[in-house]
């Protein structure tokens, strides 16, 4: 996006067809990326051209799909997966969030209907709507708790990491109205974006089993 460079764009595209590949909970980068592209347009004023914006993340996107079917590809046919084409009754799959069909599909699964990765998500998405045991301050539950993981992240991180960050917090809510003008360095949106998005899937979510969930917000 600062360089507006074709070679950052295929890297990009790349990088995230890596990361799609090695774990599905890595798609929130999508929308990350998306928010990512408004904001460096916005910023951008009278500059802006969304035209471009748009092209340029669905190239980076387009890129990335390209990747991980590539990736899946290799492994399907070496095992003599025939991904000619896809059972439309895997589509409807995605969107029936029973828990009774979540249950049955993941106990009665027959051979691949679709390429590996969308079978392989249908099960991780069976799996949240399923939801995992799991246990907090004394109690267990299935489908967990929407605050189990800010609990897990006060439990499990240092107190001095604590007092920083709240601190840093009380300095971000007093610099806020600032914070939104369009001469915010767009590094700060970087590192803001992807962490707060990554954190609203993991309160959505029904797998509440282990603070190692959280890792991915901490470098930012």
């Amino acid at each position: 996006l600062e360089r507006r460079r074709p070679r950052s764009l295929a890297l990009a595209g790349l990088m995230l067809g890596l990361a799609l590949s090695t774990k599905f909970s890595a798609l929130f980068l999508i929308p990350v990326m998306v928010i990512l592209y408004v904001i460096h347009e916005w910023r951008a004023g009278a500059h802006a051209c969304w035209l471009r914006g748009a092209g340029a993340m669905l190239a980076a996107i387009g890129i990335a799909g390209v990747v991980t079917w590539m990736i899946y590809a290799v492994f399907a046919l070496a095992h003599g997966v025939d991904m000619r084409g896809i059972d439309l009754r895997l589509l409807r799959d995605f969107f029936d969030r029973d828990q009774a069909h979540a249950m049955v599909r993941l106990v009665s699964r027959g051979p691949l209907r679709a390429h590996p990765y969308l079978e392989g998500l249908l099960v991780s998405i069976d799996h949240n709507t399923i939801g995992h045991g799991n246990y907090l301050l004394g109690m267990q539950r299935t489908n967990g708790w929407w605050y189990y993981f800010p609990v897990a992240f006060a439990v499990k991180t240092p107190l001095s990491t604590l007092i920083l960050l709240a601190i840093a917090a009380c300095v971000l809510l007093r610099r806020a109205p600032a914070l939104l003008r369009r001469s915010t360095p767009y590094s700060f949106f970087v590192l803001v974006v992807p962490m707060v998005v990554y954190s609203a899937f993991s309160i959505a979510s029904h797998l509440d089993i282990g603070i190692r969930h959280l890792l991915p917000i901490w470098p930012f």
